[in-house]
Formats: C-alpha cells, sequence, structure tokens
C-alpha cells in the first residue's frame, strides 16, 4: 500500500514460473495480506521457500502476483523475484547497471559472520528470515551505483536464512546457510 486507509484492505497473492520453476527452485505460495483499518504499516513480507538444487545455476527469476484487492487498487500487480544463486563454486559475473543483485561471499557461511556484496541503483532493504518466515534482522543500503558493496553481518546462529534485497520496484532474493 502506498497510503494509510481508514478501511481494512485485503490482497490475494500467488507465485508463477518463470526461469525458476516450482518445485525445483521454489516453492509454490499463496496466500491473502490483510491490513488493519488506519495502521501505518503499508507494507508486509511474503515469504518464499527457495530450494537448493545442488547445482551452480544462473540467476533465475518467478513471480509474484497481487490480485482481488478489497478496499484498494492494484498499481503493480505483478513482482519479479531473483533467486542468486549461492553455491560456492558461483563465480562474481557483472549485474546489468539497472538491475538489483545479491550475492552470499563464502556460502555456506563459517564462523557466523556473512560477507554480502550487493549492486543496485537505488537504495533498498536488506531484510533476513529464517526457514519459518521470522524476520531476524534488517538492514537499510544505500545505492551501490552501478559498483558492488558489501556489508558484514556478524552473530548469526548455526542455521538456514533466506535473504531479501528490496530496492525501488525489484527484489533479490538469496538462501544462506551458517555452519
Amino acid at each position: 500500500m502506498s497510503t494509510q486507509t481508514s478501511n481494512q484492505v485485503k490482497v490475494n497473492y500467488t507465485t508463477s514460473d518463470g526461469t525458476a520453476l516450482y518445485n525445483s527452485n521454489y516453492t509454490t505460495t499463496s496466500g491473502t495480506l490483510t491490513f488493519a483499518a488506519n495502521t501505518t504499516t503499508i507494507s508486509q513480507n511474503i515469504v518464499v521457500p527457495i530450494i537448493d538444487n545442488q547445482t551452480n545455476d544462473n540467476n533465475k527469476v518467478f513471480y509474484v502476483q497481487i490480485s482481488d484487492p478489497i478496499n484498494a487498487s492494484i498499481a503493480k500487480p505483478t513482482g519479479n523475484i531473483t533467486i542468486s544463486d549461492t553455491d560456492s563454486s558461483l563465480s562474481t559475473s557483472e549485474t546489468p547497471s539497472n538491475q538489483t543483485a545479491l550475492l552470499i561471499k563464502q556460502n555456506p557461511v563459517k564462523n557466523g559472520t556473512a560477507v554480502i556484496e550487493y549492486t543496485s541503483t537505488k537504495n533498498g532493504l536488506l531484510s533476513i528470515f529464517d526457514m519459518n518466515g521470522k524476520l531476524i534482522e534488517t538492514r537499510n543500503l544505500e545505492s551501490a551505483m552501478n559498483t558492488k558493496k558489501s556489508i558484514t553481518i556478524p552473530s548469526l546462529k548455526k542455521g538456514t536464512y533466506i535473504l531479501t534485497f528490496k530496492s525501488g520496484d525489484q527484489i533479490a532474493v538469496s538462501k544462506m546457510i551458517v555452519e
């Protein structure tokens, strides 16, 4: 939502294939988002489990469609989600200057400290979720202005995490394993 409303708002969402395929690269997800009346919460997260197929792939894309709004209209009904390959053998490739990218260095992460490279022409929000969809941490990231920037996230517990980096209307998604 772009603004606060005096009515409760509901929208349905569902995922669909692009170059990423359900049950091969991600788990099909659908549901309903509800925004309470008079709320200041104007965005919500949709958690889509990513499947690690243990192969060194190029980035893949799937879509999230928003539909059937109640007390609202939809400005952009489809969002593109990019799954960045996180296999440790993946080489760093150049990202087109108009795309958002996320790369976890040395995945699986050793000693609990993750180094994450990102590229984006706009400021963005990095969110880290556990596999149950619980938000663990968020970081505001400034524009990388067509260059790669990196951040360090210390003190991560052993486990598997999903990272999302939302910048403008683009979202990059990556899976991170902490040993």
